[in-house]
């Protein structure tokens, strides 16, 4: 007979009834309110939380409960922070580390004044320590897995007990980008929390965050606001509340909106719901917890994982891009979306010019497909780069495209040409042709097959 500690049991009778839970939420919206799965369950040993994640999706991409388009990150992360008191003054030292980040800051404190100097160095695709962990590094831009690295400084005034004013700043470097330069205006206050950054890249304007928390009690409400210059936007809201006996449950909304990448535009709900092991709400890195004077002189001191970092973290989301004008480039979910667009968009210039126009198709960091400005050639011909030199950085060249002037008697025009065969074939790549009558065929390099994908009419001619 196997016996079970009282403690062990709850826990056991816990998740067994949060298990239960899920199934009957799965079975029920299978019988028609939506498709719903089980997309996240988590055990974080550095906050010991343990919960279920559920999402709700509808397989029509139109409806407002879509699927999620990658998976939430886990990152075993550590930190430390030391603080030492003067009768003046106190110093303060602090770092923090995970897989992909590195920060330290240090910082020294004068009565209602703590100034700050902070540095460290990451990868593009870390889920670093703020606020906007959560948002998909590459919704703003086609992504470019890049090593950076930063520094900047950050002011501190308190107001008064509950309230404080703060200002960041930060330069974010990484070799073949845009310097960034990120600034942000802050308050605190007992229930409300405020925030505004302005990214800009190489003296331009990149784009903008807005964040709001309010906290009462074991409720928590936030909403984070985060646009970029080319009009893509990222909107989350969450309510966030806790249990007296320390369940947790949950509700976040969330946009996407991106004028560049229509198939990353999205709108998302997550209900979520759990236990917690530690009792204590960490809801807000300053937030108030009780009234006695070894608390509020607690609030004087910075988290170490905090420090610059949600300032760093919106840059970094905003403008990461594989520079040289990239991040403007339209995204595609498909090589062969890519490729009918750029040849649907110059088909008709090429057939007025009598010129052939040409380019590459490439798969950006984060899955889709761009394409390179057209190049324009003779009535015969298009010289084009080396596919490896002509994709930004961190894209790969996957796909040729051209077009073949307007129609002449004398050339087969309507078809590839034994010379475009050869040249996918030798850099190992498809390709894609426009015809004059706006035929659309693809050359498949793997099997070395030509396929119709569209008769006469399907691309723009123009006429």
């Amino acid at each position: 007979m196997i016996r079970l500690g009282k403690s062990k049991f709850k826990r056991i009778l816990r998740q067994g009834l949060t298990w239960a839970f899920a199934l009957i939420v799965s079975v029920t919206s299978a019988s028609g309110w939506a498709e719903s799965t089980i997309n996240h369950l988590s055990f974080d040993n550095q906050h010991q939380d343990q919960g279920i994640w559920f999402e709700f999706k509808q397989q029509d991409r139109r409806d407002w409960l879509t699927q999620f388009s990658e998976p939430k990150k886990e990152l075993a992360r550590s930190a430390m922070q030391l603080d030492q008191e003067f009768p003046d003054y106190t110093i303060h030292w602090g770092m923090a580390t995970s897989e992909l980040q590195d920060m330290s800051h240090l910082g020294v404190s004068f009565s209602d004044i703590s100034i700050y100097g902070f540095s460290g160095n990451g990868d593009t695709n870390s889920t670093i320590f703020h606020p906007f962990d959560d948002v998909d590094k590459y919704h703003f831009h086609g992504g470019l897995r890049q090593n950076y690295d930063y520094s900047g400084f950050r002011f501190d005034y308190r107001l008064s007990r509950f309230n404080k004013f703060t200002l960041t700043q930060a330069t974010i470097n990484a070799q073949g980008l845009n310097k960034r330069s990120a600034y942000e205006l802050g308050w605190q206050g007992e229930h409300i929390q405020l925030s505004m950054m302005q990214i800009d890249e190489d003296k331009s304007y990149a784009g903008r965050v807005y964040s709001i928390g309010m906290t009462l009690g074991q409720h928590h409400v936030s909403l984070n606001r985060l646009s970029a210059d080319n009009r893509a936007g990222y909107t989350g809201i969450s309510f966030l509340s806790r249990t007296r006996s320390g369940k947790d449950w949950g509700i976040h909304f969330e946009r996407r909106t991106n004028p560049l990448y229509q198939d990353a535009n999205e709108d998302r709900i997550t209900f979520t719901l759990g236990f917690r092991l530690n009792t204590v709400p960490r809801f807000h890195a300053d937030e108030p917890d009780a009234d006695d004077e070894a608390q509020t002189q607690q609030k004087k001191k910075t988290n170490a994982m905090l420090v610059g970092a949600g300032v760093v973290g919106a840059a970094i989301a905003l403008s990461s891009g594989g520079g040289g004008g990239s991040d403007n480039r339209a995204r595609f979910g498909s090589q062969q979306q890519a490729a009918r667009q750029v040849l649907n968009d110059v088909n008709p210039t090429s057939i007025a010019q009598n010129r052939e126009w040409g380019g590459y198709i490439y798969r950006n960091a984060d899955g889709s497909f761009s394409a390179t400005n057209a190049i324009q050639g003779t009535a015969t011909s298009v010289l084009l780069p080396s596919p490896s030199n002509a994709a930004p950085s961190g894209a790969v060249s996957t796909a040729s495209y051209h077009t073949h002037a307007a129609f002449d008697p004398r050339y087969d025009n309507e078809n590839f040409s034994p010379q475009d065969i050869l040249s996918d074939t030798l850099f190992g790549i498809d390709g894609y042709l426009a015809t004059p009558k706006g035929q659309f065929k693809y050359h498949n390099v793997g099997n070395d097959r030509v396929i119709i994908l569209g008769g006469p009419g399907t691309l723009a001619t123009g006429g």
